[in-house]
């Protein structure tokens, strides 16, 4: 479970880190 909780975190912190960074630029 653990794994899977791990593997479902990361591609979704890296996705709000992009969506963040995008709109940042955006903004800019």
């Amino acid at each position: 479970m653990i794994r899977i909780q791990v593997n479902i975190n990361v591609p979704l912190i890296v996705s709000a880190l992009l969506y963040y960074n995008f709109w940042g630029r955006n903004v800019d």
